[in-house]
């Protein structure tokens, strides 16, 4: 659960070596302008987040994606002691210290680079599919893809990366910059250099940002989504649980989830255009099978993050 006694910390960022904002498939105008009513929310809720007996605040970025999740998040009776507030990309640095922001789908993971906390006794822990750690010399643009290079670089921050056995042999020749691997357990004949491995965090101050792309059949973006590597919901809810009992959980950016294929919103051109296109084009037989992109799938990833919320506020 959410550390709530700390006091309310604002940083203070330079504009120096800071990338510019990459508008990775925006679907919802121009990201860099101000969400008017949501930095209003964002004031009044500095007090209403510390005050308010009972209530719980769930911040969210106004994207297309995001504003689907919202939505149904709503109409779901344990979500409503929650308070749901939008923020544009200028309000999210100025959250409260103890905040979890809900960013949409995968392509958005960089707007956890704006809600850092660069202070050097908070850890932050990319529970992903992905190290979100790529980075080539003709494209230094933020986005989803490195934008916890840049969280490490530009912020200063004490990094780790927590993702599924399936993915850890290729993502770990990623790591650099002092990131280590945090492992959930045996990493079996994997063959690592041990000064990258973390076995455990204990009795640390965590800023968590999770991308569920990393959950088995989750509804993520076809190219990100993972067909069976990743871990299961329950197993995944357990880490978390580890995680969350062990540590003092300071702040909590999460998202993964599109709204792009939904039954209600795509037509099935959306979705063979997107499998023809893709390094996934050989499991279209084991996602039809599976179904990953029905309503009954789409309910269980919004379960999924409901549960997540609960355990994250309380």
């Amino acid at each position: 659960m959410l550390n709530q006694k700390h006091k309310q910390h604002k940083p203070t960022r330079t504009t120096k070596n800071q990338p510019p904002m990459y508008n990775s498939r925006n679907r919802t105008g121009d990201t860099n302008l101000r969400d008017v009513e949501g930095n209003r929310e964002v004031k009044e809720n500095n007090k209403v987040f510390h005050s308010v007996r009972g209530e719980r605040s769930v911040f969210y970025h106004t994207s297309a994606d995001t504003v689907f999740l919202v939505e149904r998040l709503k109409s779901k009776r344990s979500m409503r002691k929650y308070r749901f507030i939008p923020v544009g990309f200028m309000d999210i640095e100025h959250l409260p210290e103890n905040s979890l922001l809900l960013w949409g789908s995968g392509d958005y993971h960089f707007v956890s680079y704006w809600f850092d906390l660069p202070r050097p006794n908070i850890k932050k822990v990319n529970i992903d599919q992905h190290s979100d750690m790529y980075m080539t010399s003709h494209d230094e643009r933020l986005h989803c893809g490195n934008h916890f290079i840049y969280s490490v670089l530009n912020h200063n921050v004490n990094g780790f990366l927590l993702i599924p056995p399936g993915f850890v042999e290729y993502e770990a020749d990623n790591l650099r910059y002092g990131v280590k691997l945090l492992t959930t357990g045996d990493l079996g004949i994997l063959n690592f250099d041990e000064s990258i491995v973390e076995r455990s965090l204990n009795n640390q101050n965590l800023h968590l940002t999770i991308d569920l792309d990393a959950v088995n059949w989750f509804p993520a973006e076809w190219e990100y989504a993972a067909f069976g590597d990743g871990w299961d919901q329950d197993e995944f809810l357990g880490i978390l649980e580890n995680i969350i009992n062990s540590n003092t959980i300071v702040r909590v950016d999460l998202g993964g989830l599109t709204s792009k294929y939904y039954p209600e919103n795509n037509t099935t051109d959306d979705l063979l255009r997107d499998l023809l296109g893709s390094r996934h084009v050989y499991l279209h037989t084991h996602v039809s099978k599976r179904n990953i992109y029905s309503k009954t799938s789409y309910q269980k990833a919004i379960n999924l993050i409901s549960k997540v919320i609960r355990m994250i506020l309380g």
